[in-house]
């Protein structure tokens, strides 16, 4: 990698805090492949189990357990990565832990998967709608994420599935995709109705960016509106901002 301090490298970091040799942590290193200016970062020290189903990612384990443990981590690992010349450093989880306020007027950009999402919405398209996969139970947590960007008034929803995921979704067994469709499509019309102009999804999980441009050829038809892949398009915004960078200098 370059270290022309000209101008910044091109090359994102991208830090990933599910464990590497666990199914969900190999899932998204399959899925990066296909990002070529994108370097998988690992934080050092023992990262906590990874939630193998939804019904464990709940409020309870992910503010008193998951997040407490790995936002030292994360946060270390950031200082780190920031010496080594990267054009931005991308957190690999929805609900942007240890990013607040976002990282952005730094020589080398902090993003977070929401606030990037949250802003390619705006940016685009304009009011969203959030859908997530887990426990009606983290709603409250987004609803904290987005009043933290002050973004409440621009999220026109949170849309809650009508039935458990966990039936059609297991850790390392690949998923019922048509059926995981159909069970999205209601919460996609409930989200046009209430003013939504573009989808955005809440999880960091290589699944869902795979599902979106399926999904989105369909809510396209059905409704007119698309539905973002959540890690591509945070690298987009990371791009984005890299250039900014660039030509500032």
């Amino acid at each position: 990698m370059s270290t022309d301090s000209k101008a910044l490298s091109k090359r994102i970091a991208y830090i990933l805090h599910a464990p590497i040799d666990e199914p969900a942590g190999r899932g998204v290193k399959l899925y990066m492949e296909k990002f070529h200016d994108v370097d998988i970062i690992l934080p050092e020290g023992k990262l906590p189990p990874f939630p193998q189903s939804l019904d464990e990612v709940n409020t309870e384990y992910m503010s008193t357990i998951y997040f407490p443990m790995v936002e030292p981590l994360l946060l270390e690992t950031i200082k780190k990565t920031k010496k080594l010349n990267y054009g931005a450093i991308c957190t690999a989880s929805f609900g942007d832990v240890g990013l607040s306020p976002p990282q952005e007027g730094e020589t080398c950009p902090v993003i977070g998967l929401g606030w990037s999402n949250f802003q390619e919405a705006l940016l685009c398209h304009g009011p969203f709608s959030l859908i997530h996969p887990y426990t009606s139970e983290i709603i409250g947590y987004f609803e904290q994420l987005l009043e933290r960007y002050h973004l409440l008034n621009s999220c026109v929803s949170i849309e809650v599935y009508d039935e458990n995921l966990s039936n059609y979704l297991t850790v390392g067994v690949e998923p019922d995709v048509s059926k995981i469709i159909d069970l999205t499509l209601p919460c996609v019309e409930r989200a046009v109705q209430k003013g939504a102009n573009v989808i955005l999804i809440g999880c960091g999980g290589q699944f869902w960016s795979r599902l979106s441009p399926r999904l989105s050829e369909i809510t396209l038809r059905l409704f007119s509106v698309t539905v973002l892949p959540p890690i591509d398009t945070m690298f987009h915004y990371a791009r984005k901002k890299i250039h900014e960078k660039n030509s500032d200098s």
